[in-house]
């Protein structure tokens, strides 16, 4: 009981993750890529496994790669979307766990895009 506090996120009760964009936004915007933090990377299929994640025009077959980006299958997302901004937010719900579908939820300037 006393050591299950010490970790302030447990995996099992999780079914979505959400972060603020960083200021660091130059590489995320050129490169079409999507930075998830240390801290919620568990939350993903490991070893660049593939997952679909859901957005609002269509799905895309994408994964996490060993540094903690999702950028298969983003450019026309970003074409869309982007820029990405520091401050907007990234709202990642966990659809179907034996699927591995996600779908992804942007918040741009208090301005919800899905």
């Amino acid at each position: 009981q006393e050591q299950a506090e010490l970790w302030d996120l447990h995996p099992e009760d999780l079914d979505f993750i959400e972060f603020k964009i960083s200021e660091e936004v130059h590489t995320i915007n050129m490169y079409n890529r999507i930075y998830i933090p240390e801290k919620y990377r568990f939350f993903f299929p490991l070893d660049n496994k593939d997952f679909i994640l859901m957005t609002e025009y269509g799905a895309i077959k994408t994964h996490l790669s060993a540094n903690g980006y999702i950028s298969k299958g983003l450019r026309y997302w970003f074409s869309l979307y982007g820029p990405l901004m520091p401050k907007d937010t990234i709202r990642i719900n966990l659809l179907n766990e034996d699927s591995n579908q996600y779908q992804l939820i942007y918040h741009k300037n208090n301005s919800v895009k899905k």
